[in-house]
């Protein structure tokens, strides 16, 4: 996540951050999640005002998140990273082994798979469809993972008796 500062064009707007996470989907929400939200802007049954101050912004789908966390056991993976407009956390959306997806907070740490993300985010990422990752495995920036040897201080390699793999 970047925390931008936005162009002072006015006094109101002069001392505002915004925070941009540019792991966030940004196509619509999973829709078999989604439950409608009326929202009454402190109007009575009536229609008239009761509660000052409220009302106004965009229209909100609420998401149903999973906060029991109740399937124990069963292996998943999350599909990508969204917004949700009710809270200020961010959410997940996690399908499980048998198939169901879920919403659940999103924890810390969780930057979803680099052959999910789009080739600007990842050297893993684009192509049509599913397809896999075009390079050995990589990070995010490009150095080889898994089994890469990271090993260049030559000034200490004599002080090795024994490598512990052979080359």
């Amino acid at each position: 996540m970047a925390i931008v500062k936005v162009k002072p064009t006015s006094p109101g707007r002069r001392a505002m951050v915004k925070v941009v996470n540019k792991d966030l989907h940004k196509g619509k929400p999973h829709a078999a999640l989604l439950d409608a939200q009326s929202v009454t802007a402190g109007r009575n049954n009536s229609g008239r005002i009761t509660t000052r101050h409220k009302g106004g912004g965009h229209k909100q789908h609420y998401r149903m998140v999973d906060f029991r966390r109740d399937k124990d056991g069963i292996p998943a993976k999350i599909e990508r990273l969204e917004y949700d407009p009710n809270r200020s956390a961010n959410i997940a959306l996690v399908l499980y082994a048998d198939g169901e997806r879920k919403y659940i907070i999103a924890p810390k740490g969780a930057t979803v798979r680099g052959v999910a993300m789009n080739p600007v985010d990842h050297p893993h990422g684009g192509g049509e469809g599913k397809t896999a990752g075009g390079r050995d495995p990589v990070s995010p920036w490009g150095t080889p993972t898994k089994g890469y040897r990271t090993r260049s201080n030559k000034r200490t390699t004599s002080m090795i008796v024994q490598r512990r793999h052979k080359r």
